[in-house]
């Protein structure tokens, strides 16, 4: 029997909207995949780890940016600055313990499939640098995409384009990715249909296109104010 698999559309939303809908989700899940190709409403944001120290990232974020634009994500690894970047979610069933790594080898794997088809030139990182991932160094906080990890994608210069971050709830698991590459948001249209096709063949479930739900989308507005703009979640850590 094929899994419902869902991929919402939700109109422009800001960055604590973003989140906040990632998490209704994967708190409500009731079976089934569900991706979702993030739309951006005007704008400059960045998003940073669940595990992060905001007086660190204050510090890495690029002069003259506006700190009201940021939040802190409900996944973990590091700073990632939403302007022109490809960001998507995926929120997949999983009973029991994770084991995270061959779940984002897969995800990243079937990405990498689908930028070959439409002829970009890229590569699976195929290990991690010295010293691996982490929140922070040297008082400032690890921006994602300075620190490539095994099963990133990497641009034809050796550059990581693809990096997420995957944190386990009740009976889902949520990945958080952002893909950045010159003129993401131009290849979007084409890249996102072979993307949902590629990660059907993996899951064996077929994304079909939703509008998101009126009330789902209320919620997602509460939660947005209630948490993501609250700087006592911004300023956890």
């Amino acid at each position: 029997m094929e899994l419902r698999a869902i991929s919402f559309r939700t109109g422009p939303l800001d960055v604590f909207e973003q989140m906040a809908f990632d998490e209704i989700c994967v708190r409500d899940y009731k079976g089934g995949f569900i991706a979702r190709f993030y739309e951006w409403v005007p704008g400059a944001f960045a998003t940073f780890g669940y595990a992060q120290f905001f007086n660190e990232v204050k510090k890495t974020l690029p002069d003259g940016f506006n700190i009201r634009q940021t939040t802190r994500r409900p996944t973990g690894g590091g700073l990632v600055m939403h302007g022109a970047d490809i960001t998507f979610s995926l929120i997949i069933p999983s009973e029991g313990q994770l084991s995270p790594k061959p779940l984002y080898g897969q995800i990243h794997d079937s990405v990498f499939m689908a930028l070959k088809e439409i002829g970009i030139n890229c590569a699976v990182c195929a290990q991690t640098g010295p010293g691996g991932y982490m929140p922070s160094c040297g008082e400032q906080a690890s921006a994602c995409f300075k620190n490539p990890v095994e099963q990133d994608i990497l641009d034809a210069d050796g550059a990581k384009i693809l990096g997420g971050a995957i944190r386990k709830f009740d009976k889902a698991v949520l990945y958080q990715g952002s893909l950045q590459m010159p003129d993401a948001r131009k290849i979007m249209p084409k890249l996102q249909p072979v993307m949902l096709e590629y990660f059907s063949k993996r899951w064996g479930a077929q994304f079909r296109e939703e509008s998101a739900p009126e009330e789902l989308m209320r919620r997602t507005k509460v939660l947005a104010d209630e948490v993501y703009r609250n700087i006592c979640w911004i300023n956890k850590f």
